[in-house]
């Protein structure tokens, strides 16, 4: 590592030890992308008092949501070019003041108009934050730990977009609308300013750029304080140069990628659309078909926890598959059972009692609830551990030996008949359920 006072920064990295350093990156980094991902979801959790108060159509709101986005998406290469040249530590910083500001001066619009044009403009530093934060997270991370790194960094994002929905299930009944906005600008500023003191450039840029050498050794001592780094040290790269390939689009449809380019694009462009439509449209659309705006915002908050869920499924070392009783606390669950009309389970017999989320207790807090339980064989009697997949239904049920070819082997419908057979008994059951409900006032478990 060390010869004639040169360090090489790639393995300083590479050898670090998780220390006080890369936890404080990760935090603060954590903490802008919470910001990020609240202020760009405030406005959907805002919109339904804003359509009320100034009493425009639903469907105005698209222009806003698309503004948004689209500052977003000119924010990432603007920023992330000056990330480039003038630091990711400023990149981050700048672009979280510039979208804290612009989304507190939200407070003072009185048009849709001027929210679309305030909305374009937070975009900018939204889309800025994020793939500066990404840069800096990657280039200190080990590589064997840089996906998981990024992976927790960027969770933030989910968590701040949901927590729009706490924010304003507690707060617009009382304060109105603006407050979305005020908690989103007044909380970006504040962590902007805290990242100013706490949150490290890249040593990386630094050295290529060939700027700060006194900078670069504070950083080397922070991330390796076990390593006697003398004044004066030379720092390099240390990742082996390759010739550089001028790009040509081409390339991304060569080496067997003719097909795999676009149907990624197809991948990511669909879900995407689905993303940001549920994000911006669900708060909107929950109170549109006579849903309490408290409950709207909850429930739309669960959408962005689901997707944290499946973000922590895929860190490394989550090695066993996601059930619900290891991944979300009881506590969530049964807030939503207080909400819902109708919950649907197909764990085996037994689970949810095991992890105390029996029926007894979700309709202890909600005596109207109906619990649909799906299981192969029953809840109760000698089959009711049995599997219930589609095969052996149809085996057991003799479906097999009534089709195929006369005195051949029984032979598979090709229809699932276990998914289809399973909708319909089960809607019907709720269905039911639910009429009954509607005379007693009282739910009730099928299934």
């Amino acid at each position: 590592m060390q010869e004639d006072r040169t360090f090489n920064i790639a393995q300083l990295v590479e050898e670090q030890k998780i220390g006080r350093f890369a936890v404080g990156l990760l935090f603060w980094c954590f903490l802008i992308m919470l910001m990020d991902g609240y202020d760009q979801t405030a406005v959907s959790f805002a919109a339904p008092a804003i359509i009320k108060e100034w009493h425009v159509n639903r469907g105005s709101f698209g222009p806003v949501f698309g503004a948004g986005l689209f500052g977003t998406l000119v924010g990432s290469f603007l920023f992330g070019y000056l990330g480039d040249r003038l630091g990711r530590k400023k990149a981050i910083v700048w672009g979280s003041l510039f979208f804290g500001a612009l989304t507190f001066a939200s407070v003072w619009a009185t048009s849709l108009q001027d929210l679309m044009i305030l909305r374009f403009l937070a975009g900018l530093g939204m889309g800025g934050v994020i793939p500066n934060s990404v840069a800096l997270v990657a280039e200190y991370a080990p590589r064997r730990l840089r996906a998981t790194w990024v992976t927790l960094m960027f969770s933030g994002f989910s968590i701040g977009a949901g927590s729009g929905g706490l924010v304003s299930s507690a707060l617009i009944h009382r304060f109105g609308w603006p407050v979305m906005f005020v908690v989103g600008g007044v909380g970006s500023i504040a962590v902007a300013v805290l990242l100013v003191f706490a949150l490290p450039e890249s040593a990386k840029l630094l050295v290529v750029r060939r700027r700060s050498p006194k900078m670069v050794e504070k950083l080397a001592r922070r991330l390796r304080p076990e390593l006697d780094i003398p004044e004066g040290a030379r720092f390099v790269a240390g990742e082996a140069r390759e010739e550089k390939k001028q790009f040509v689009l081409k390339l991304i449809f060569s080496d067997g990628l003719r097909a795999i380019t676009p149907l990624l694009w197809i991948v990511f462009i669909a879900n995407s659309m689905a993303l940001y439509f549920l994000q911006n449209w669900l708060p909107i659309l929950m109170e549109g078909v006579g849903v309490a705006p408290q409950h709207a915002s909850l429930i739309t908050a669960m959408f962005s926890v689901g997707g944290v869920l499946s973000i922590w499924e895929g860190i490394e070392h989550v090695r066993h598959p996601a059930v619900l009783g290891n991944l979300i606390p009881n506590y969530v669950v049964l807030a939503l059972a207080g909400v819902a009309d109708v919950v649907v389970d197909n764990f085996r017999p037994g689970t949810l009692d095991k992890w105390g989320l029996s029926y007894d207790a979700l309709r202890e807090k909600n005596p109207r609830l109906i619990q649909c339980s799906i299981t192969g064989f029953g809840r109760t009697g000698p089959d009711a551990d049995r599997p219930g997949y589609d095969l052996i239904i149809q085996g057991e049920s003799g479906v097999m030996d009534i089709t195929g070819e006369a005195g051949g082997p029984p032979m598979k419908v090709g229809t699932s008949i276990a998914d289809l057979v399973t909708g319909l008994y089960a809607s019907q059951a709720v269905l039911a359920a639910l009429m009954k409900r509607e005379k007693s006032g009282v739910g009730e478990r099928v299934g």
